[in-house]
């Protein structure tokens, strides 16, 4: 099927690290105040778009979940963000890319993930090896233009990437 979509992916917003505010574990790192802007300016952004999200994944660990319900909010998409292992960090492009198969109807669609992942599975739509650098800072967007949507490895084509200074009006990180 030579079907052609959209994909945004997002990094999640800025976070505490573990040791402040009594975070002890990874997971549940939660967005600073800096983190909630830059949510909040990622969904006005993204608002902005003639083909907005109309489905958010998320992984499931805090800081991503909070950057997707943010974005959402300014998107006026209801509901919760559907939670996905294969965002997680750690996980294999390939497997992240089979998992969106079945909501490929609902799209264009929004991940919400982490740097390492979100670097993977640029490079490997793009059809490059992990050895690909491609710069995602927190809540930086990256829009991919898809064909071949259901084949087991699709053309992709980088359409833009805005990484949070552009917006943010800051290089600091």
């Amino acid at each position: 099927m030579n079907t052609k979509w959209t994909l945004y992916l997002v990094s999640h917003a800025r976070a505490f690290k573990v040791g402040e505010r009594g975070i002890t574990h990874d997971h549940d790192r939660t967005l600073t105040e800096r983190g909630i802007k830059q949510a909040e300016l990622v969904g006005s952004i993204l608002g902005t778009r003639s083909k907005r999200p109309k489905l958010v994944l998320s992984s499931p660990n805090t800081r991503s979940i909070e950057t997707a319900k943010i974005i959402m909010k300014k998107l006026e998409l209801h509901g919760i963000p559907l939670i996905s292992r294969e965002l997680l960090s750690f996980a294999e492009p390939a497997a992240l890319w089979y998992s969106l198969v079945p909501h490929m109807s609902k799209q264009p669609l929004l991940l919400v993930g982490h740097r390492p992942l979100l670097t993977a599975f640029t490079a490997w739509l793009l059809g490059g090896s992990s050895g690909y650098r491609i710069a995602f800072d927190y809540a930086t967007i990256a829009r991919f233009n898809i064909i071949g949507a259901t084949e087991s490895h699709p053309q992709a084509t980088l359409s833009w990437l805005l990484p949070n200074y552009l917006f943010e009006g800051s290089e600091d990180d």
